[in-house]
């Protein structure tokens, strides 16, 4: 792969051309995380680890393509942060899924979707 920045999207030297989208690039997990599962939607990535939290990077829309946010104060972003950490053993996510403007991720509690 080509050498990033480690976020999501960025070239190393921030001179992005046609085919650097064509080469992947390696994306920088925060310290002490491995990832199990990963999945993509319109505009983002969601990655599980092997604890149970659900990270999220990139631009989340809502049902009509408004940027609505990972978070209430995260609109666009460009490193991996948690999106969902279980409040217990209950919580602990084993799956995700996305679709284009949807994420679902699946626990002993039940499904947690946004």
């Amino acid at each position: 792969g080509r050498p990033t920045d480690g976020t999501c999207w960025e070239e190393a030297d921030g001179k992005a051309t046609m085919q650097d989208s064509f080469t992947p690039g390696r994306m920088q997990a925060p310290d002490g995380v491995v990832f199990v599962q990963v999945a993509a939607g319109d505009g983002f990535t969601i990655a599980l680890s092997s604890d149970g939290v659900v990270y999220g990077c990139g631009t989340f829309k809502d049902d009509i393509g408004s940027l609505s946010g990972f978070t209430a104060t995260t609109k666009v972003a460009k490193t991996l942060v948690p999106l969902l950490e279980p409040s217990g053993e209950e919580q602990h996510v084993t799956q995700i899924a996305a679709g284009a403007r949807h994420c679902v991720a699946l626990s002993k509690a039940g499904l947690f979707t946004w």
